[in-house]
């Protein structure tokens, strides 16, 4: 894949924009919410073709830089994202690489990570159920194209977000 320049080698603004990004994000997967906040099955939070694997290599201007830690779902810019399953906003941002993000808590130290989109539609600490439309499908941060990245946190490791779909919180 071939990306702009500015996303392989930041500017020293930008490094230090990514740093605080970083630590942000650290600190909202370091907080515990007790007990489980989703319910039910999670469901695929938006319509589309499925283009980029969890743990595929990612390589940018023919060099590895590292592992995919999510899906990508390719959509039409404007489709509508929802929240996999119920929780907590706990973060929504425009960040560097990930473009505009949407994180929610579903308890239990498991979160789900939404990237890239044109528009956000929720707030930080509002809670949300399964299916509630969050945002739209967009091509912000380091992308080619228009799609959806959805990430899944437990217990401080990234796994596949699609396991998610054989499991139920009931």
């Amino acid at each position: 894949m071939t990306v702009d320049r500015k996303f392989i080698v930041p500017s020293p603004e930008a490094q230090e924009r990514i740093i605080e990004e970083v630590e942000l994000v650290n600190e909202v997967y370091g907080a515990y919410t007790p007990g489980w906040l989703c319910n039910g099955n999670f469901i695929v939070p938006s319509n589309g073709k499925i283009r980029k694997n969890f743990g595929e290599k990612r390589i940018f201007n023919n060099e590895f830089h590292s592992r995919h830690r999510g899906v990508d779902i390719r959509s039409c810019r404007g489709s509508r994202i929802k929240a996999a399953n119920s929780g907590k906003v706990v973060l929504t941002r425009n960040l560097y690489f990930a473009g505009n993000t949407v994180i929610i808590d579903h308890g239990a130290s498991l979160f789900t990570i939404y990237c890239h989109l044109s528009k956000t539609f929720v707030k930080e600490g509002e809670s949300v159920h399964k299916g509630d439309v969050m945002g739209l499908v967009g091509s912000t941060g380091r992308v080619t194209g228009p799609h959806l990245h959805w990430g899944v946190k437990l217990a401080g490791k990234f796994v596949n977000p699609l396991s998610l779909l054989q499991l139920s919180f009931d």
